[in-house]
């Protein structure tokens, strides 16, 4: 019994049976390891190795004495180890030849299959690009300010103190003191610039002098000169206003608000002579004798005197303001002609004989003469025949 159980126990291991064991443990590890990868390689066929010459089997030496033969099994699989009964030891063998095992056979690694192509994807067309977006511009940082540096400041600080020291020693004690000067006298007031008084045309006896002042009247200022003093014959009237120059004739007329042609005052130069006249007869007992007449120089005696017969038609209520008195309405409708000496003379009467309108040519000097009496034109013709007047 015990005989049956170690032939069964006892295997003889060969090469061969090492090797096919070995070779399915290695195929069935590289299965695995490409099933987990799941990685297909294409393996490059190995050329067939040349094949060996097969080993002559040597016959086996006997078995030795005293031992029972058995026969040769093929290797059986290996079996999960189990407990087993330590077999008795065995007896040595007789020493074998070494045997050179055959190369294993590698089988040929089946072919990879081939990983179908995937097919390419259609081509896409250019995409138009999106419109830019406007650039949103970049806001200027604010430049940093300016740092002075301490030291820098510092020193500024000294060096403006310093100067300010310097100075207000200076002001102090190195400038001297400026001496005072002597007060100016005071200026002499301004004398009164003089008038210029023209020279009359003719001679006179006196000189009237009216200095109107805004708003004054020259009527009733030539009435109250008359009434302060006694003049008597000719006297020169003289006119100021705002100015040291006496005013022209056409002025004049403005003041006494006369009415004259503008023709006229075209055909005026600039000498005149406003004359008054203190006559010796007058036919009234309550007026006093003063009458008003001019004598101007003119640019055209022959122009003045066609202005002056127009003139006529209206002259005496045009000249109304030049009378000192009332003169009442005219006596006659017209002027009529007179003659005194060599000198032609236009006149009009008024009720009373010593007041009139008198007007002469005088074509020797260019001469207008204008009078509000008959004795007062006569006194100024004798002047012009004599050369003169009497001085009384």
């Amino acid at each position: 019994m015990a005989k049956d159980n170690l032939e069964d126990n006892l295997v003889i291991r060969t090469m061969k049976g090492d090797l096919a064991r070995l070779r399915g443990e290695l195929e069935l590890k590289d299965k695995e390891r490409k099933e987990e990868l799941g990685i297909k390689k294409k393996e490059e066929k190995l050329p067939p190795k040349e094949k060996l010459p097969p080993i002559e089997k040597k016959p086996e030496a006997p078995p030795p004495l005293g031992l029972p033969t058995f026969e040769r099994r093929p290797p059986a699989p290996p079996t999960p180890s189990k407990p087993s009964v330590t077999p008795p030891p065995l007896l040595p063998e007789a020493p074998k030849e070494k045997v050179i095992p055959p190369k294993p056979k590698i089988s040929e690694i089946p072919k990879v299959l081939e990983i179908p192509k995937v097919p390419e994807p259609p081509r896409i067309s250019k995409v138009s690009k999106a419109p830019e977006v406007p650039k949103i511009p970049k806001v200027s940082k604010p430049p940093k300010a300016f740092k002075i540096p301490r030291t820098l400041l510092l020193g500024g600080i000294v060096v403006a103190l310093g100067l300010a020291a310097i100075l207000i020693y200076w002001f102090l004690f190195a400038i001297p003191e400026p001496t005072p000067t002597p007060p100016s006298p005071p200026t002499p007031p301004t004398p009164p610039q003089e008038l210029i008084k023209p020279a009359p045309l003719i001679p006179v006896q006196h000189q009237i002098v009216i200095e109107l002042e805004e708003g004054q009247d020259l009527t009733t200022e030539l009435k109250g000169e008359i009434e302060e003093g006694v003049h008597s014959g000719l006297s020169q009237i003289l006119v100021y206003k705002d100015s040291i120059i006496s005013l022209s004739l056409d002025k004049v007329f403005e003041e006494f608000e006369l009415t004259v042609p503008q023709p006229l005052i075209n055909n005026l130069n600039e000498d005149y002579t406003l004359l008054l006249f203190t006559q010796e007869e007058f036919l009234t007992t309550t007026e006093a004798p003063n009458r008003l007449g001019f004598i101007t120089e003119v640019k055209s005696t022959t122009v003045s005197s066609q202005i002056m017969r127009i003139w006529e038609d209206t002259m005496a209520g045009d000249l109304e303001r030049f009378y000192l008195i009332p003169r009442g309405e005219q006596a006659t409708e017209e002027f009529s002609d007179n003659t005194y000496k060599t000198l032609d003379i236009r006149f009009l009467n008024f009720p009373m004989r010593d007041i009139t309108i008198d007007y002469a040519l005088y074509p020797e000097e260019n001469w207008l003469i204008f009078t509000t009496s008959r004795q007062f034109i006569y006194r100024i013709i004798d002047l012009l025949e004599e050369g003169g007047i009497e001085e009384l």
